[in-house]
């Protein structure tokens, strides 16, 4: 599983401005407003050229990956690109915790070097290693839906066609 996707993208015959602006109206800017819709649970921001699309539920999926895109001119009207990341902050909390297991397997294989085997300093880093790799892994694979549907959005939404009750 991937922190990032790859970079997806399509073509529309609006405007940059166009685009983001019908982006901009089609988004709730806060995940309260979103979670109290009944026409859709999308809470994102542009900035620039620039926007991020979240799906927001009651039960939010920290390793559910959002929507990254930009809006570029382009001589048929505007390319929108896109691709799907984890948050960053998920990001630096598992490399952090990566590097605590890590340390904490290297100082069981010094001892075993030693000659004072310390079963537990190998055993317990790799069930930990494991146990978030499969949670990881989990939250990811849950995350697909979620990223189908934030696709539908932004598509929908740039040709027009985002209806109530997506």
């Amino acid at each position: 599983m991937e922190a990032v996707s790859d970079i997806m993208a399509f073509q529309t015959p609006q405007q940059t401005a166009e685009v983001l602006q019908l982006i901009e109206a089609s988004v709730f800017k806060t995940p309260r407003q979103a979670q109290m819709s009944t026409t859709h649970g999308v809470c994102g921001r542009v900035k620039n050229n620039e926007f991020v699309l979240t799906r927001v539920s009651n039960a939010r999926n920290g390793f559910a990956r959002d929507l990254h895109g930009v809006v570029l001119e382009d001589e048929y009207g505007s390319r929108v690109e896109y691709r799907f990341e984890v948050s960053m902050i998920i990001r630096i909390m598992f490399t952090l915790w990566f590097v605590l297991v890590a340390a904490l397997m290297v100082a069981g294989i010094v001892f075993i070097v030693k000659g004072e085997p310390r079963l537990e300093l190998i055993v317990v880093p790799v069930v930990l290693l494991g146990g978030g790799v499969a949670m990881v892994s989990y939250g990811i694979t849950r995350g697909r839906e979620q990223e189908k549907e934030l696709e539908q959005f932004l598509r929908r939404t740039v040709t027009g066609q985002n209806r109530v009750g997506f």
